[in-house]
């Protein structure tokens, strides 16, 4: 399953990713991953969320991105929630649609039956065209 956390920036998307992922931490039996830009929320993770910093790995489009999330999958099986905060920052130069970014990683998510949870900061005018029924709202 994948689900999107949408909306404009500065609205507590992260507070709420932060807030799923110790919640899971607590509940699931897998290991729940946590990818940001940096390590800046270390201390606010419960201490059984492996957090990943992608500084170290210089994603420059959305191929990198899905090859990494690849990379995660091969190294560790017992992965059973990754949590993408702020996919926009994550990737500097996102050169897919969310909509494509939804069928790419859906079907990496069902392959490995996992849930993928995505947050992104959307502008005023940017038309949300893919199934409602991912999104979630901040």
């Amino acid at each position: 399953m994948i689900k999107f956390l949408l909306d404009k920036p500065g609205t507590g998307k992260t507070k709420k990713m932060i807030e799923m992922a110790n919640n899971d931490a607590l509940k699931v039996n897998g290991q729940v991953v946590y990818v940001d830009l940096d390590n800046r929320h270390m201390y606010d993770l419960h201490t059984n969320i492996r957090l990943i910093s992608v500084r170290d790995f210089e994603l420059k489009n959305f191929e990198s991105f899905y090859g990494f999330l690849c990379g995660l999958l091969g190294e560790n099986y017992d992965i059973q929630k990754i949590y993408v905060d702020g996919l926009k920052r994550l990737i500097p130069n996102l050169d897919k649609s969310l909509d494509e970014v939804e069928s790419c990683v859906n079907d990496l998510s069902h392959r490995f039956g996992i849930d993928i949870i995505m947050s992104a900061s959307l502008e005023n005018d940017t038309p949300i065209d893919f199934e409602k029924k991912l999104l979630m709202e901040a």
